[in-house]
């Protein structure tokens, strides 16, 4: 079963405002490079709300870039060899089954529709991470930076300026006011859908979320 994280648009509810991109006094950071206004310029263009309240996004591609080329037959080994770990590690494969299982749920991934071979299919291999402090549970990453016949999905795409404030700054910016919060949101990277223009970004899984059943 090959699996779509894409999402397609329907009628616009919002636009992503400008100032959410725009560097601010606090920012403490270099000016953005020609690749960086490229993409702050598509991202303000393209990013919006649809009627149900979910953000959409473009996939921020290069503006000259190669063709990627199918990667089929690469992700199905990566899923196999990936069975085969997980076989031998019974919580581990417990958590990453309800861990796609949830992404299913809520609507974050869906089967693909089939694709006519002449369109531009990748799929994204995965694997599992867990986090020091929570043990229990398990993060799993789609590897954007695998290679296939010398490109990956991360190579014809904008990276993007880093928006992160530095960690220095937050902490003197901590002592500034008597109160300050810290939140978290679930699976941020997941809220965000994909225009379902190409026939990607998707990832092969087991149908119905059963390892006996391989694509």
């Amino acid at each position: 079963m090959s699996v779509s994280t894409g999402y397609k648009r329907g009628p616009e509810v919002e636009v992503l405002g400008q100032s959410v991109f725009q560097n601010t006094k606090d920012d403490e950071k270099q000016a953005a490079s020609i690749e960086d206004l490229a993409f702050l310029n598509l991202m303000d263009k393209e990013v919006h709300k649809d009627k149900d309240n979910s953000w959409l996004a473009p996939l921020p591609f290069k503006p000259l870039r190669q063709r990627l080329p199918c990667n089929k037959d690469q992700a199905r080994q990566r899923l196999a060899s990936l069975r085969n770990s997980l076989e031998k590690n019974p919580k581990k494969r417990q958590q990453f089954l309800e861990f796609v299982q949830k992404m299913i749920d809520n609507g974050h991934a869906e089967p693909a529709p089939f694709l006519d071979t002449n369109r531009e299919h990748w799929y994204l291999p995965m694997f599992g991470v867990h986090i020091p402090q929570k043990p229990d549970q398990i993060r799993v990453v789609f590897d954007s930076s695998a290679e296939f016949k010398g490109t990956s999905l991360n190579k014809v795409l904008l990276s993007g300026p880093d928006l992160n404030y530095s960690l220095v700054g937050v902490l003197m910016r901590f002592r500034k006011e008597p109160t300050a919060f810290m939140a978290d949101i679930q699976q941020l990277f997941y809220c965000f859908f994909v225009e379902q223009t190409l026939g990607l970004p998707s990832f092969m899984w087991f149908k119905d979320n059963d390892m006996s059943k391989m694509s």
